[in-house]
Formats: structure tokens, sequence, C-alpha cells
């Protein structure tokens, strides 16, 4: 086998532990900050809230929404949440995901911290 039949496999096993090398660092450098994400995740769902809201609504932007929803039939469907935004509430989408949010303060509530009380109201719209 010549030298440069040698050189061309050794040159690119080292620019594949060159790679991996870098991603190695990359990936170890990134933190994640969890309790930042449950603090946005929460604060979304408060957005979403359809009904009257609560005095403790922290986006004081946000106003009571669809109160007259079921009145044309004599049914009380206010209340829940949106689904992203819409006007529509969809029912299993948001059932995922109150149940995962559900379990998440089961497993987890006791490290939330200010966050738990927000959590908690979650479950009672």
């Amino acid at each position: 086998m010549s030298s440069s039949n040698i050189k061309q496999p050794l040159r690119l096993l080292m620019v594949e532990e060159g790679m991996l090398a870098m991603a190695t660092l990359v990936s170890s450098a990134v933190q994640h900050n969890y309790a930042d994400a449950l603090s946005k995740s929460i604060l979304f769902f408060e957005g979403q809230r359809s009904g009257r809201l609560p005095h403790t609504q922290r986006m004081i932007w946000r106003k009571d929404s669809a109160l007259c929803d079921g009145l044309d039939v004599k049914r009380d469907l206010t209340g829940g949440y949106y689904d992203a935004g819409d006007n529509v509430k969809f029912n299993f989408p948001m059932a995922f995901t109150t149940t995962m949010l559900s379990w998440s303060v089961i497993e987890f509530g006791k490290s939330m911290g200010s966050e738990l009380p927000h959590a908690l109201e979650l479950g009672s719209h």
C-alpha cells in the first residue's frame, strides 16, 4: 500500500476525531435552565386561559374571554384553555398537556418554588 493511500484514511479519521471532539465540547458547554423553562411554560398556559380569569392572572393585558360560549344551546362552555392562541378549544391535545403538567407537579412540586401556586392554579381553571 502506498503512503498516499494510507494518508487519505488517516486524514479522514483525524477530521472525524476533530469534529467529534468539537461536538463533545459544544454539547457539554450547553446548560439547560429547567426552572426558567417551567416558569415560561406555566406563563404561556396562563395566557391561553378562556372564560373568567382569576385575580391572580399575571398577564395583565389578558381579560375575560368567551363568556357566552354555549349560551345559544343552553350549555355553559366557558372556561378551559385555547390551543396555541386559536379561537377553538381542542380537547385532546390540551388533555395530554395538562396531564403532563399535572404529573410534573405531583413528581416535582416540592422543588418548584414560587411557580407551584401558579401550576396548581392551572389545574383548577
